[in-house]
C-alpha cells in the first residue's frame, strides 16, 4: 500500500497508521534527517548530533533521560551531550555503526552487550529461591486464567527440567532486541526508558523471542533445553560468563528457557504486546521437545 501510494503522497495520511506532521526549522541549523514515530528524532550529520524530541509520551523521554544519567560507565551508550526534562528533548552524539541484525547469528555481538548489563544488574540484586519463584509463576498464571493445555503441559515439563537453586532480581534494560544493540566502534546500548526491576534472565531471552517476528524459534528454544546445536551452545556461553551474576552459576540450566516463555506469559504489565507470539512459540516449543 505504501508503495503504491509513494506516488500520491498527499493521500498517505489516509493510509492507518500514517499521519501528517509539519516541522519548522531554524534556516541557520538545518537537520538533514527526521524520523517520526512516537517521537522525533533529527540528525546533523555535518555536526554529528542526535536531537530527540517527545511527542505522544514526554513521560517516556524524561524517565530515559533521569536512568541515561545514573547509568554505570562501563556501560556504552552514545553520549548524552545535552537534555532539557522539562521540554523534553536530548542531544546524543551520532555514531557510525548499524543495529544488530540477528541475535542468533551474531551472538557474539550481543553477548558482548549482556556482559555490559551485569554491571547494572550489580546495583540492586536480589536472590529468589526458585521453589518461590515457581509457586509465584504458578499462582500468576492460575490468577490470570492462562492455565490452558499448552501451558499445563509445560508447567509438567518444566518440573522435570532442572532449574538453579535461586534466580537474582534486579533491574534489567527492559527493551532488549537486535535493533537496541548498536555495533560502531564498540558495542552500544540504546533505549533506556523501559529499565526496571525483573528477573536478571530477561534481558538475554528477550531479544530472541522478539525476533519471532522475524524468524520461527522454537527450535532454538528446544535446543537451549536440550543443550544441543546453536541453542545449547548460546545458554552455555550465556552460562558460563553471565550466569554467575543472574543466578549463581555457571551451570547451562536446561529449565530456565521454559520457566521465561511461562513467566512472559503471565506478566500481563511489562509484557503485555509480547503474550501473543509467546503463547505461540510456548506451544511450539513443547511440541518440538515432547
Amino acid at each position: 500500500m505504501l508503495e503504491v501510494l509513494s506516488t500520491v503522497p498527499e493521500l498517505l495520511p489516509l493510509v492507518p497508521g500514517i499521519r501528517s506532521q509539519t516541522l519548522t526549522a531554524a534556516a541557520e541549523d538545518p537537520f538533514d534527517i527526521a524520523v517520526i514515530g512516537d517521537r522525533i528524532t533529527l540528525l546533523e550529520l555535518n555536526r554529528r548530533l542526535v536531537c530527540t524530541i517527545a511527542i505522544d509520551d514526554p513521560a517516556k523521554l524524561r524517565r530515559e533521560i533521569e536512568r541515561r544519567k545514573r547509568l554505570p560507565d562501563s556501560i556504552n551508550t552514545p553520549p548524552m551531550i545535552d537534555h532539557d526534562t522539562e521540554y523534553p528533548y536530548m542531544v546524543k552524539a551520532y555514531l557510525d555503526g548499524r543495529e544488530l541484525v540477528d541475535p542468533i547469528t551474531e551472538w557474539e555481538l550481543l553477548l558482548t552487550a549482556l556482559e555490559q548489563l551485569t554491571a547494572l544488574y550489580e546495583i540492586d540484586r536480589r536472590r529468589i529461591e526458585t521453589v518461590a519463584a515457581v509457586r509465584s509463576l504458578e499462582e500468576e498464571l492460575m490468577a490470570g486464567d492462562e492455565l490452558d493445555g499448552t501451558v499445563r503441559t509445560a508447567l509438567e515439563l518444566l518440573d522435570e527440567l532442572e532449574l538453579p537453586p535461586a534466580l537474582h532480581r534486579g533491574l534489567v534494560h527492559g527493551d532488549l532486541h537486535a535493533g537496541n544493540v548498536f555495533v560502531s566502534d564498540a558495542v552500544y546500548l540504546l533505549d533506556w526508558e523501559d529499565v526496571r526491576t525483573d528477573y536478571l534472565i530477561d534481558d538475554f531471552f528477550r531479544p530472541f523471542v522478539i525476533h519471532q517476528y522475524d524468524a520461527s524459534l522454537h527450535r532454538l528454544f528446544a535446543e537451549m533445553i536440550d543443550g544441543r546445536g546453536g541453542g545449547g551452545r548460546i545458554l552455555a556461553d550465556y552460562a558460563r560468563r553471565i550466569g554467575p551474576i543472574t543466578y549463581g552459576e555457571s551451570t547451562p540450566y536446561s529449565g530456565l528457557p521454559l520457566f521465561y516463555l511461562l513467566r512472559l506469559l503471565a506478566d500481563v504489565g511489562a509484557h503485555g504486546s509480547l503474550r501473543p507470539p509467546c503463547r505461540e512459540l510456548l506451544r511450539d516449543v513443547v511440541s518440538e521437545y515432547r
